[in-house]
């Protein structure tokens, strides 16, 4: 088993890990919030017919280290909707095909370098009711994990690999969901802002 997993399998199993929100509108109101993790599934095929000729041995290698062990995850989960999810392999031509239609039209636009990202990607995960999304670019040129949010064609490298990913999520992950996650309670009136997670506590 990688460290990584590891790592990634503690900071999950942790208990009582909360979130602090404050009302979007009115800062003064906060909440505090529970927040659990899920790793889900048993492992999933990374022989998925649609994205053989994009997944690159190296890209295969790398997202092994996950998904050579649970089929997906749900991350930063309160009141049943996760801040992050990373989905099944069978899922992962939808999200292609979902991010595809975003920069498409637009494709002039972009860089070179951006361009061959968006191509080349392995759509692995997103940040559920947004238009944010993670991927792996299988093109060895520019290698990593980039994070694509669809309004503004914004793209931004945010690990070495896939590796790399799962060791930044306990520390860095909630900072890549913040600015896309609300919390709204429409009988109360009320939209919540995610501003900083709590670590909970591991039980032997």
């Amino acid at each position: 088993m990688s460290p990584e997993f590891e790592e990634l399998e503690t900071f999950c199993a942790a208990e009582h890990a909360t979130v602090l929100a404050r009302e979007c509108r009115t800062p003064s109101i906060e909440t505090v919030l529970p927040c659990k993790h899920k790793l889900e599934g048993a492992p999933g095929s990374l022989d998925v017919k649609e994205l053989n000729e994009i997944i690159s041995e190296s890209a295969r290698s790398q997202l092994a280290v996950f998904y050579g062990r649970r089929a997906s995850a749900k991350l930063f989960v309160v009141e049943d909707e996760a801040g992050i999810y990373l989905a099944p392999t069978l899922e992962w031509p939808l999200l292609f095909n979902e991010v595809h239609e975003w920069w498409s039209a637009a494709a002039a636009d972009l860089e070179d370098d951006e361009r061959s990202v968006l191509e080349s990607a392995v759509v692995f995960g997103r940040i559920p009711a947004s238009a944010t999304f993670f991927l792996l670019a299988s093109d060895d040129a520019f290698p990593g994990i980039y994070m694509f949010t669809g309004p503004g064609l914004e793209i931004a490298r945010i690990a070495d690999d896939f590796s790399d990913f799962l060791r930044r999520i306990p520390a860095e992950a909630f900072g890549w969901l913040r600015s896309d996650v609300r919390y709204c309670y429409e009988d109360r009136g009320l939209q919540f802002c995610p501003v900083e997670y709590r670590a909970g506590r591991n039980v032997a």
